[in-house]
Formats: C-alpha cells, sequence, structure tokens
C-alpha cells in the first residue's frame, strides 16, 4: 500500500527489487535509466519522480534527511502539523 501508516516506529521491511518491475505509484516500468529508489517510510519501491523527496523520519531512527515517496512526505508533513497543534494547542 502507497504511504501506509507504520504505528510500530520499527522500519518495515523492503520489497525486494526483483519483485517490482515498475513504480508503485505511476506503473511506469523500471529500464536502465529509469532506476528503482526504496522509500525509508513504507518500504515500498519508487521511481525518481515519486520519491524525489526527502526528510527525516525521527519515528524510523532518521536523523538526517531520506527518500521518502511522494505520498509517505505528505503523510509526514500532516503528522507534523497535527503535532504542533497537539504540543500547541494553536489551532490556527
Amino acid at each position: 500500500m502507497v504511504g501506509r501508516v507504520n504505528p510500530s516506529h520499527q522500519r518495515p521491511p523492503w520489497v525486494p527489487d526483483s519483485s517490482v518491475a515498475a513504480c508503485t505509484r505511476c506503473r511506469t516500468s523500471f529500464s536502465f535509466e529509469l532506476r528503482r529508489h526504496h522509500c525509508r517510510f513504507c518500504g515500498n519501491i519508487f521511481c525518481h519522480y515519486c520519491s524525489s523527496k526527502s526528510r527525516p523520519v525521527l519515528a524510523l531512527g532518521y536523523a538526517d534527511p531520506v527518500r521518502v515517496c511522494d505520498a509517505c512526505h505528505d503523510l509526514c508533513a500532516l503528522r507534523d502539523v497535527f503535532l504542533d497543534v497537539v504540543r500547541t494547542g494553536d489551532l490556527r
């Protein structure tokens, strides 16, 4: 599942490269020129275009920015906003 939530705070198992012939999101076939990239948050395989963002994922132990798919990037950003609102009580 693209952008799945990881409530266990454990690094997800990576999908094996050999089991995926196309990007999980856009379904473009991988080739010598279009390489596979693992999202560090969900463990799925994406093309560069669908996983071009990076961010720290502290809940999984990544303090430095790491590659994440677009869906997980958006999910993490929403989580950050939610946690900030909970922490500050600011509902602006």
